[in-house]
C-alpha cells in the first residue's frame, strides 16, 4: 500500500491514522503486479456545538402549557420525566401532574452533542369556585343581591372586588377567580337581572273643563306598562273620589277617562294617584294635577276679566260653523242666520275669559278666519247681536 498526501507519501500500511484534513489516495499492489487507486476527502469540525439556553415560562399549571425556545436550531427535546410533563418537537410542553421535571435540548454535530436543560415546575390548578346568591338574582331595580364566594380568600370578582362577598345592584354577568400557587380556576357565571322601574312619561299636568269628558294619557318607558290610578276626594269636585281599574298599554287601555263636575266658583286642581307597573316591577306613586276649569258660560260671567254680555242675552238664532275642529293651523269660521238687518260682533276668548281677538260690525252672514297664529288650547267663539249671543268651543293642537 502507498499512501499519499498530494505528492507526499504519508504511509505503506493498509490503515492509515489521519489528524489533518485534507485529501488522501491509496495504491494498493498486489504480487502479480496490478494496482487499484482510491481518494477520500477529510474534513475536521471546530467544536461541539455551541447552544444557547432554553427561554420561556418554567412553571406551569396541570391542564396547561407553557412554550419553551431555543434560539439553535436542528436539537431535539425531552423530558426526564413523562409522568409529570411532555414536551413535543417545537418545545410545548404540556403539564400532566404536580412535580418537576428537566427539560432538554440536544444538539449534535460530527464532534458530538451539546444539551442545555431548565427545570419545569408543574403546580396544581385548584378546583373552580362557586358562587352562591344570598336572594333571587331577578328583581326590580333598586333592590339588590348578595353573592359569596365559596373561597373566601386569593379570590378575584369580575367587578374587581376581592371581598368574600359581593353586592349586585345592576344587570351583568359575574364571576370570580381563585388564584393559588400561580394557578388560577374561574367560576361559572351567575348572571343577575334587574327589571326596570316604569318611568312615567307622559305629562303631570292637565287642563280639562268640568262636565265634560277628558282622557289623561299615561304612557311609559318600559313596554308592556300596565298602571293603576285614584284620587281622593277633594271640595267642589265631584264626584267626591275616584278609583280606577287596572289599565293596560297592551290592551290599549292607556287613559284615565272621567267626567267632574266643579261645583265652586273657580278652578280646582286634582291630584291624581298613579303606579306604573311593568314585569313585576312598580313605581312609586306618580302625582298628575288635573285642573278642572269652569265651562264657558260659567268661566265667563259678569266679573271675571271679559265678561260675555249681560244675564238677559238669549241664544242667537244663528247656526256657527267651525271648521276644521280641532286644528293645527287656522279655522274657518261661518255665521249664518239671525237677524240680517243688525251686524254681529265676534269675540274670542281663552280658558281664563281673557279677550284674544274682537271683531265688530261684521254683517250676520259671513265668513272669516281665525287663530292661525294662536298658541295651542282651548278657546270660545262668542258671537252676539243686540242682545243675544251663542258661543262656540274651539280646539288649537300643536
Amino acid at each position: 500500500y502507498s499512501w499519499s498526501n498530494g505528492t507526499i507519501e504519508v504511509g505503506t500500511d493498509a490503515t492509515l491514522l489521519v489528524t489533518t484534513p485534507g485529501t488522501y489516495t491509496v495504491t494498493a499492489t498486489a504480487a502479480n503486479g496490478c494496482t487499484d487507486t482510491e481518494s477520500i476527502t477529510i474534513t475536521q469540525d471546530i467544536s461541539l456545538p455551541n447552544v444557547g439556553p432554553i427561554t420561556g415560562t418554567t412553571t406551569v399549571c396541570t391542564g396547561n402549557t407553557t412554550q419553551l425556545a431555543n434560539a439553535t436550531a436542528g436539537g431535539i427535546w425531552s423530558s426526564s420525566d413523562v409522568a409529570v410533563a411532555t414536551v413535543d418537537a417545537n418545545g410545548l410542553v404540556t403539564a400532566l401532574t404536580a412535580g418537576t421535571t428537566t427539560i432538554s435540548y440536544a444538539v449534535t454535530n460530527t464532534c458530538g452533542t451539546t444539551t442545555v436543560n431548565t427545570l419545569v415546575t408543574v403546580n396544581t390548578t385548584p378546583a373552580a369556585p362557586t358562587i352562591n346568591a344570598g336572594g333571587p338574582t331577578t328583581f326590580c331595580q333598586g333592590d339588590n343581591v348578595t353573592l359569596t364566594s365559596s373561597q373566601a380568600t386569593d379570590i378575584l370578582w369580575s367587578t374587581g372586588a376581592t371581598t368574600s362577598s359581593i353586592n349586585v345592584t345592576t344587570s351583568g354577568n359575574y364571576t370570580v377567580t381563585y388564584t393559588v400557587n400561580g394557578c388560577s380556576a374561574t367560576s361559572a357565571i351567575t348572571t343577575v337581572t334587574a327589571k326596570p322601574i316604569p318611568v312615567l312619561t307622559s305629562p303631570v299636568t292637565f287642563d280639562v273643563f268640568d262636565e265634560t269628558p277628558f282622557e289623561v294619557p299615561v304612557t311609559s318607558n318600559v313596554s308592556n306598562t300596565s298602571y293603576f290610578w285614584n284620587r281622593a276626594g277633594i271640595a267642589g269636585i265631584a264626584p267626591s273620589e275616584g278609583v280606577g281599574a287596572e289599565g293596560s298599554g297592551i290592551a290599549g287601555v292607556n287613559v284615565i277617562s272621567e267626567i267632574l263636575n266643579n261645583t265652586s266658583p273657580s278652578n280646582i286642581n286634582v291630584l291624581y294617584r298613579i303606579v306604573l307597573t311593568a314585569d313585576g316591577c312598580s313605581s312609586d306613586s306618580i302625582t298628575v294635577q288635573v285642573t278642572v276649569n269652569l265651562s264657558a258660560p260659567r268661566l265667563i260671567t259678569p266679573g271675571t276679566v271679559i265678561p260675555l254680555v249681560t244675564e238677559q242675552s238669549t241664544e242667537l238664532k244663528t247656526v256657527i260653523n267651525v271648521m276644521p275642529n280641532p286644528t293645527t293651523d287656522h279655522f274657518n269660521v261661518i255665521i249664518k242666520g239671525g237677524n240680517t238687518n243688525n251686524t254681529v260682533t265676534v269675540r274670542v276668548l281663552d280658558v281664563y275669559g281673557t279677550l284674544v281677538e274682537k271683531h265688530e260690525k261684521i254683517a250676520a252672514n259671513t265668513s272669516m278666519k281665525l287663530g292661525q297664529n294662536w298658541a295651542a288650547g282651548i278657546y270660545f267663539i262668542e258671537v252676539t247681536q243686540d242682545r243675544q249671543r251663542k258661543v262656540v268651543r274651539i280646539i288649537k293642537t300643536n
